[in-house]
This record gives C-alpha cells, structure tokens and sequence, in this order.
C-alpha cells in the first residue's frame, strides 16, 4: 500500500504513553508530530475525509435546523453532506487511485469505489446494522470475509450494558477487544483479496473505554493510586490488544507512509455548567416554567429501563411536549446554549433563523453585549471563562449560520448542560468513585472531548504539508490529495 491512515478515535498520545504498548511507542517515535487543534464543533472525522470545516461541508456535531423552530439534528451521514463537498475517496478515485475504507465514522450509506469501503457507524446510525442491508458495505464479494470474521459494526456503552446487559468487567472489555480484533483480521483479509493504494481504517471501541474511563485512566497518566484496581487491569489488557492489533494491521498491510490521527483529544470531566443559568442571571434569558411531564421524566429518566426509554423517544408525545420542550421564554430571551456536551456554544435568538425578539441585523451587537457581559461576570473569573463572537471568523461559508454566534471557552474537565438548574456548577459525583458498571448512565461518564487531536504522520510527508494549511484533521485530506499527484 502505497499511503495509509489509521484513525483512533478519542486517542490521545499521553493515553497511549501511559500504558504497556511498545509497538504503538515506537511507531510515534518514528513519525513526525503536528500539533492539531480541533474546533470540537466539525466533526473530526468529516474534515478528514473533506478537507473543509463543517461550515462547509454541514458536518457538525449538532446544528439548529433553521426552521423557525429551536429543534437541533445530532445526526449526520452522506446524505446529509453538502452536495458539492470533495469526498476523499472521489477524489482519488478519479486519479485512478484505489482506496480501501473501513469503520469510519459517519460513512454511510457506504459509496460505490474502486476498491472497497465499509462504512463507519456514528452520527446517529443503529448500531444493529445488518450485512445484507445496502448500506454497510461495498462491494458484495467482501461481505463473506466479513461474515467469516464477524466483523462487528460498533459497541457501545448502550449496546453493552443497557441493551445486553454486560455488566461483567471481563466480559464487557472482552466484547471491545474482541470488536477490535475482528476489525484488523477484516481490514487484512479484505485488503489481501483487493490490494488497493490507499487505506483508511479507524478503531471505535476506544471511544467508548475513554469516554467512560477517563477518571481512572488520567490516574495512571499522573501516577496515582487506582480507584479500582481490577478496572486498572483490564484497562491495561484493552491497551495491550489495542498495541497488537496496531502491530498486526501494519505488519500486514507494509506500507512506508503512514498517517496516525485522532478525532479530538480526550480529557477527564469532573463537572458540568450551566450556560442558560448564566444567561438567564446576566438578564439575556427568560426562564419558562417546566411542563410536570417534562419535569418529571427528566427527574426519572435514569430510572426508566433503557429499551423503554427508546421507545418513548419515537412517541409523538414525548417528541412534542418532552423533547422539543424549550425551558426558556421564546417570545423575550436574547440568547440560549443548546449543546450538551464539550462545548459551550450561545445562539442569538432572532427573528430568522429561530423564533425570537432580536433583528437579524442586531445580531453582531447582542452577541458583542452578551461576550463582554459573560467575561465581567463573577462565574468567568471563578471558572475561567471566556467568551467570543465567532460568526466573522466565518464569513462567506455556506453554513455559517450553523455555528452558534458565541463560543465561550472554559476549563477542559467541564462539561456543558442545557438544561436549566438552581445553580451554574455542578460536580460530576461519579468522578472519584470506582467506576461499577451497573451504575452508569451514559456514555459520557467520566470523559470529555478536548480539542487537541493527535496527528502522526511519515517524515516524508512532511513537504506536502503547506504554510496556509490549518493545523487542523482537514490536513489529512490535503496529505493524501497531494500525495497522489
């Protein structure tokens, strides 16, 4: 193989130090770093495969959907992707380069390529998917090697332990490496029976072990104590399977130039804020009294089995009066926070986009109000705010209106939430605790994105690297592109 890029999702380079993995040492040791800085807003894995920020391509962890409502999308497919995007594997297809592609997030459904492709979970696909359903894999004469090997799509914390209910500290890393191992024989068999030019192949199950792990894995990264240590043992043993796969899949593949990324970083998270509490003190937000049936499930929903809980997300009900519930006064507030993750980004509620009170023109100058008003607030001093307009930095983008209109930067171990509480801090109260697998919630247990993504690449390609380009995943793209004259 002539270029290949191994994707690691939700990797950093201090996890993979801190463990007993001496392939994976001395691979990095061997490539030249770049130091990357993910915006958490695009998805790390679409810029790799576009080349262009989610302004661009629509490929955002979550966007408004511009319908005069407040509804917001979490998902994202290529079919959701701009039309006149570059997609990587077009792109040098029609250089008569043939590409080989597998577990890449968010491509589905799977394209028609020279070569072959099998297409990632992620931005919202089941994680049920079937061999024989159309939209997986390509072309039909793999789909008996991966039968053979039975390659398994995803697994994820809702998979295991709520739907199957693994709760067995054994079995439940046992399903992860065995996810893992069956993705690299796959890769290897598929790649042996179709040699292409160019490979592509990215590791989810080390999303899901960071995602929840992260309190007990920053302990080894700072030398302290285990909060458990039969968790710290199979933490080792994932990483352990993790550094042979690696060995493996390069061993087999023998290539000479290589790209090793990350999505985004990962760091642990020992707290969540509020911004729509925040908003709400500052004077830019009117609270709206909660429906009881909001209230309530809201309160109760952890205690809900989870297959119920699913089902309750397609009633019509829920979608309308739960869901869709907004806690804030739609007729007077300024501004509101959506995301429920890693980043803190406040929307303008005007009268184009949304359903608000503020001109469309006045937008700049609300935004200007509500940055100076957050950064004077006693919370940014305490916390470390600080907040920014972003919308200029976009201009002439095609989804500009996509991003929110402030991005308020904070410390990495906090968390954003939307919905309104009494107070604007909140601990994490699962941090310090050993992690049980019978009492998590959620995916995002003890861990959260942070922006410093990982980058490797091959010496050699370092001249196709170009004074202009952002040091951002886009960079992949633009190494493969100019690799392949």
């Amino acid at each position: 193989m002539k270029l290949f890029v191994l994707g690691i999702d939700a990797a950093s380079e201090e996890m993979l130090r801190a463990f007993d993995m001496p392939f994976v040492h001395e691979l990095l040791d061997s490539l030249k770093k770049k130091d990357i800085v993910e915006d958490l807003i695009s998805r790390g894995w679409v810029e790799a495969y576009t080349g262009e920020p989610a302004t661009k391509t629509k490929g955002f962890y979550e966007f408004p959907l511009l319908n005069k409502t407040y509804d917001t999308s979490l998902s994202f497919n290529l079919n959701i992707i701009d039309k006149s995007t570059n997609l990587l594997w077009k792109t040098l297809n029609n250089k008569n380069v043939s590409v080989g592609f597998m577990g890449v997030p968010t491509t589905f459904p799977v394209p028609q390529v020279d070569g072959f492709f099998v297409a990632g979970g992620g931005g919202g696909k089941s994680l049920d998917s079937t061999y024989n359903d159309g939209t997986m894999f390509y072309p039909d004469e793999i789909v008996e090697v991966l039968l053979k090997n039975k390659y398994v799509v995803d697994e994820r914390v809702p998979s295991l332990l709520f739907d199957k209910k693994i709760y067995d500290l054994t079995l439940f890393f046992d399903k992860l490496i065995e996810m893992m191992d069956r993705r690299t024989q796959s890769y290897i068999d598929v790649y042996k029976n179709k040699p292409v030019d160019f490979g592509f192949l990215a590791y989810r199950a080390v999303a899901t072990v960071a995602y929840l792990s992260m309190s007990e894995i920053q302990r080894l990264i700072d030398g302290k104590t285990a909060l458990n240590e039969e968790y710290l043992n199979e933490l080792k043993r994932f990483f352990k399977a993790l550094d042979i796969n690696i060995k493996n899949l390069f061993d087999a593949i023998e290539t000479d130039n290589k790209i090793l990324i990350s999505d985004h970083g990962i760091t642990p998270y020992n707290s969540r804020v509020n911004f729509n509490y925040l908003l709400q003190k500052l004077g830019f937000q009117d609270k709206k009294a909660q429906s009881l049936s909001k209230s309530l499930i809201h309160k109760y929903k952890n205690l809900i089995p989870f297959n119920l809980r699913k089902k309750l997300k397609k009633s019509s009900f829920v979608e309308s009066n739960v869901k869709k519930g907004l806690w804030f006064d739609q007729s007077t507030s300024i501004a509101f926070c959506r995301s429920e993750g890693d980043v803190a980004g406040i929307f303008i509620n005007d009268n184009k986009r949304f359903n608000g009170p503020v001109d469309v023109l006045n937008i700049h100058k609300k935004a200007l109000e509500i940055c100076e008003s957050i950064n004077l607030s006693e919370e940014a001093k305490k916390y470390k705010l600080k907040a920014h307009q972003t919308k200029d930095l976009f201009d002439g983008d095609k989804y500009k209106d996509l991003m929110p209109d402030i991005l308020v930067s904070k410390p990495l171990n906090m968390k954003s939430m939307t919905t309104t509480t009494s107070k604007f801090f909140t601990e994490n109260s699962w941090f310090n605790k050993p992690i049980d697998l019978r009492e998590v919630k959620h995916d995002n247990w003890t861990g959260s994105k942070k922006p410093n993504a990982m980058f490797y690449h091959s010496p050699e390609l370092e001249e196709l690297i170009r004074v202009e380009d952002k040091n951002d995943l886009t960079l992949t793209y633009k190494i493969a592109d100019r690799f392949f004259k």
